[in-house]
């Protein structure tokens, strides 16, 4: 058995929606893109000197995810991870909050980007993620997006 078979790279997502006093969760997971694995690679190499996870964005696209994607179908929306911290061994955690007056449409996709090159501009940075999710997003409703990434 090779390392690699050992050593799973995985990502659990749990959102909070806050509605009219009511709070609602949903976990899911997401898939782990090749550019995100290639850029874990790049940095044990000493090619890339920032894999840290920067930004989420959500779109409408609807297409599966498939780990050669290198962008959301169609990103409306992004906005900077607003906390993160370590968590267990081989854990990291990040989340972000979307207000009640921003990304109101059709959330189908969500994805998390990192790297040097990331930043506000939509399209930015190394896709690592990318997952569906189905939610009418009003001004009536904030979201609390949660990622844990576990390594190993």
């Amino acid at each position: 058995m090779y390392i690699q078979d050992a050593i799973p790279w995985h990502g659990d997502i749990e959102v909070i929606i806050s509605q009219a006093g009511k709070i609602h969760r949903q976990q899911f997971h997401n898939l782990i893109t090749t550019d995100g694995k290639n850029l874990l690679r790049d940095a044990l190499l000493g090619l890339a000197i920032d894999l840290q996870v920067k930004y989420v964005a959500v779109g409408n696209g609807t297409a599966a995810p498939d780990v050669t994607q290198h962008m959301l179908v169609n990103e409306l929306f992004r906005k900077p991870i607003t906390s993160s911290s370590q968590g267990g061994d081989g854990q990291a955690n990040g989340i972000t909050y979307i207000a009640p007056y921003e990304a109101n449409f059709t959330i189908e996709e969500i994805g998390w980007f990192a790297g040097s090159n990331a930043s506000t501009n939509a399209n930015s940075g190394v896709m690592i993620a990318r997952a569906l999710w189905h939610k009418d997003k009003s001004d009536r409703m904030s979201l609390q997006i949660s990622r844990v990434d576990s390594i190993g």
